[in-house]
């Protein structure tokens, strides 16, 4: 019984341990990717602010690719993948290719996507903002996204339609 006991117990203490190493790794990344990630800028499709009890938020709809039929994409595409987008000289992003891992062109990016319902996802579905400050983001055209060499993105904000960042944490980005 005790043997048992104490089985369980290394059992549950490994986990845990493996748990919060999982938590460090994905954290590093993503404080990494925030720091050294490339800044893009995706355009949004018309937006729609919601309000919360918690705060306001805003969900987020990326533009539609019009070279790529997403309805066909996504019955074709894996469940997750990477997309090559185009970067110009104001960091925007447009669709080039699906990525079939070939090496990237000069001013190319990876972004990961999921395909959900209706087409591959990329970046966040949302946006959340201080309550009370919706007026901020109302000029909303592009997500800020900070991109990892593997492809995955963070949001960091929103930008106008001239690129400037919106609301309090204006700060740009590289």
């Amino acid at each position: 019984m005790k043997k048992r006991y104490i089985v369980q117990l290394v059992v549950v203490l490994v986990s845990v341990v493996a748990v919060f190493a999982r938590m460090q790794f994905v954290g590093r990344h993503y404080e990494r990717t925030i720091a050294e990630g490339r800044t893009v800028l995706l355009a949004l499709a018309p937006i729609d602010p919601r309000s919360l009890m918690q705060g306001d938020y805003m969900i987020l709809r990326y533009e539609d690719p019009e070279s790529l039929n997403w309805e066909q994409a996504r019955k074709k595409l894996p469940h997750v993948g990477t997309l090559i987008y185009r970067v110009d000289e104001n960091r925007v992003a447009t669709f080039a290719r699906i990525d079939r891992g070939e090496p990237l062109a000069q001013g190319e990016v990876r972004l990961k996507y999921r395909n959900h319902r209706g087409g591959p996802r990329i970046g966040p579905g949302s946006f959340f903002f201080q309550e009370g400050h919706a007026e901020l983001y109302e000029e909303a055209r592009f997500a800020v996204l900070r991109v990892a060499e593997d492809g995955q993105a963070l949001l960091t904000g929103l930008a106008d339609e001239k690129h400037r960042r919106l609301g309090h944490g204006k700060a740009g980005g590289r």
